[in-house]
C-alpha cells in the first residue's frame, strides 16, 4: 500500500489499494423512501432489487427479515399494516 505521508486529510491517492473498500468511487447502494397508508401492506420498489439484498426500515427502525416478506424482485410486503404516514425506507444493496 503506498504512503499516506503528507496527503491531504480525507484524499486518497490514486493508486491506492483500499482492498474491501475499493466501493468508495462507484454506488452500491440505493435508497427509496415513501410514506405508508393505513394499513398498507405492500411497497413496491422502484427499478427492483435482488432477492435478499435489502433492508427495510420503518420509522427509521431497522425491521427483522421476519418482519416482511420479499414477494417478488420489485415488491415487499410488510407482516403487519403500517401506520398512516410511516415513513419506510428501503435500502437496495448490489454487489
Amino acid at each position: 500500500m503506498p504512503s499516506l505521508i503528507g496527503q491531504k486529510p480525507n484524499q486518497v491517492p490514486t493508486n491506492a489499494d483500499l482492498g474491501p473498500h475499493a466501493f468508495l468511487d462507484r454506488p452500491y447502494r440505493k435508497v427509496q423512501r415513501q410514506l405508508a397508508t393505513s394499513g398498507q401492506t405492500s411497497f413496491t420498489i422502484t427499478g427492483g432489487y435482488a432477492l435478499g439484498f435489502i433492508d427495510v426500515f420503518r420509522n427509521g427502525v431497522k425491521l427483522y427479515s421476519t418482519d416482511f416478506t420479499e414477494t417478488d424482485t420489485n415488491t415487499v410486503t410488510l407482516a403487519s399494516g403500517a401506520g398512516l404516514n410511516d415513513e419506510m425506507e428501503f435500502l437496495i444493496w448490489w454487489a
